[in-house]
């Protein structure tokens, strides 16, 4: 099977905005995650970055308070 010999590499206290950015310019399918000593500590797939943001967005609506947009939408 193909590997790539020098993957992307992340700091394991990157923030995740961060992650994402490299994931979005760089077209990756997956990052591995290391320590200060280069020490391979995990690895985050492009699914887990979905499977996140799916959450989040799910969180948002719920938390959306239906009254404030209705009001919002009847002042137009």
């Amino acid at each position: 099977p193909d590997y790539n010999k020098y993957p992307f590499t992340i700091l394991r206290n990157a923030s995740l905005s961060r992650v994402y950015r490299l994931f979005r310019t760089m077209g990756l399918r997956h990052i591995v995650v290391v320590s200060r000593k280069n020490k391979v500590v995990g690895i985050i797939t492009r699914k887990d970055l979905t499977h996140l943001e799916e959450k989040i967005t799910s969180r948002r609506f719920a938390n959306l308070d239906l009254d404030d947009t209705a009001t919002a939408e009847s002042s137009e």
